[in-house]
């Protein structure tokens, strides 16, 4: 190229780029904020993956339920099986409430027989105060009275005590106690029990009649301080008492065989033999 075509060319380089806007030079762009940066864009058309969630548990409702169920039934049985018990209780109250109270009765017994073989030869003993008759074995020291209370008494207090013994066998006493309201057998008895004026073998003792003296109703017992009667005619470091109660005419009477010995089988219907001996007379 000639010299004055290259500096031709030159001119026109420089002439057409003045007509050319400025370039920018490079430089790092400004840093924008979060807020003005544009929402990046979602292909719609691109499928999103199916997300897959964990297993469920096994639903436990079912079982809860029929345990539920069993609970109520058994309360709802127990309500019912106490209510039927508490009905039958109240019937059965109602029922004895009106029940009459019974009474105490007298227990009828056959009037003991003397044999005659036996106490024909005994002695015989006759109360004018009292009008009685009794009759005791001949080996028995004679009867004796004692008072043990004079004059008029309203108290249930003994009055007289007659005894016949032999130091080394037995004695018999016989007791008389005032009875002014003439109560029966079983009323004096239960008034001297609650009262402590009479000693009787136990606090669960029958107070019934189960013996006759003179067609009378009686209580015979066997009554000894320390076995109450358990063991009759046995010595439990004290020997054994025959007893027999009954109420005639305003008054009571005891009779009682005390044995200094354990009662044998010659001496075990001893008591019935002198209990059937005694007699009012008139």
């Amino acid at each position: 190229m000639e010299p004055n075509d290259q500096k031709t060319q030159e001119a026109a380089e420089a002439q057409k780029s003045s007509f050319l806007p400025d370039q920018p030079s490079e430089q790092t762009p400004p840093a924008t904020s979060l807020a003005e940066q544009p929402a990046p864009k979602t292909d719609v058309n691109i499928k999103q993956p199916t997300p897959v969630l964990p297993p469920k548990a096994k639903k436990q409702g079912s079982f809860i339920t029929v345990v539920i169920a069993i609970f109520v039934l058994l309360a709802l049985a127990a309500v019912g099986y106490l209510f039927y018990q508490n009905q039958q209780l109240k019937n059965l109250l109602i029922s004895q409430q009106n029940q009459p109270t019974p009474q105490p009765t007298l227990i009828a017994s056959p009037t003991p027989t003397a044999t005659s073989s036996a106490t024909t030869d005994w002695q015989k003993y006759t109360s004018n105060t009292y009008s009685f008759q009794i009759s005791f074995p001949e080996d028995l020291a004679a009867m004796k009275e004692s008072s043990v209370a004079t004059g008029s008494s309203e108290l249930y207090v003994m009055k007289t005590n007659y005894i016949s013994d032999n130091p080394n066998k037995y004695a018999i006493n016989v007791s008389v106690w005032d009875n002014p309201d003439e109560k029966n057998l079983v009323s004096w008895l239960t008034y001297m029990k609650e009262s402590n004026a009479l000693p009787l073998p136990s606090q669960t003792f029958s107070l019934v009649s189960n013996y006759k003296v003179d067609g009378l109703d009686a209580l015979k017992f066997w009554d000894d301080p320390l076995s109450n009667g358990a063991q009759p005619g046995k010595c439990v470091q004290a020997c054994p008492i025959n007893s027999v109660y009954f109420v005639n005419s305003g008054k009571a009477y005891k009779i009682s065989v005390v044995f200094y010995t354990q009662v044998d089988s010659t001496l075990t219907n001893l008591p019935d033999q002198i209990y059937s001996t005694f007699k009012f007379i008139q």
